[in-house]
């Protein structure tokens, strides 16, 4: 069952006379200021897991290993800026695109280390 709820739809599941709400999104659970923390905690998790392969030799390359440096500081140089300031939805967009990219780049340097050596 939908009600309306202020300006939000809430979705209630009703067990005989109790109302148990369930959220419709994260931010029905967190505010904008944790999520963009989750999500810049989220990108240092990505961007270190990407140094990992450096560590345990599956990228052995230099120019690649350098290039894979560059490209997790740029990150997170980049996504700084949603702890520093808060984002509206064209700044969301562009940092799913830029971590799309980052995550193809990463991909297709494994593929050129491999290709290389």
């Amino acid at each position: 069952m939908i009600k309306k709820s202020g300006n939000k739809l809430k979705y209630y599941l009703e067990i005989s006379k109790l109302k148990i709400m369930i959220p419709v999104s994260l931010t029905d659970i967190f505010t904008m200021t944790q999520i963009n923390r989750l999500t810049f905690t989220w990108v240092i998790s990505s961007v270190v897991a990407a140094l990992f392969l450096c560590y345990f030799e599956i990228i052995r390359n230099g120019s690649v290993i350098w290039i894979l440096l560059i490209a997790s500081a740029l990150m997170i140089w980049q996504f700084f800026d949603l702890i520093k300031f808060q984002a509206n939805k064209t700044n969301y967009k562009k940092y799913s695109i830029l971590l799309d990219s980052y995550f193809l780049m990463v991909l297709l340097l494994l593929i050129i280390d491999r290709i290389m050596t």
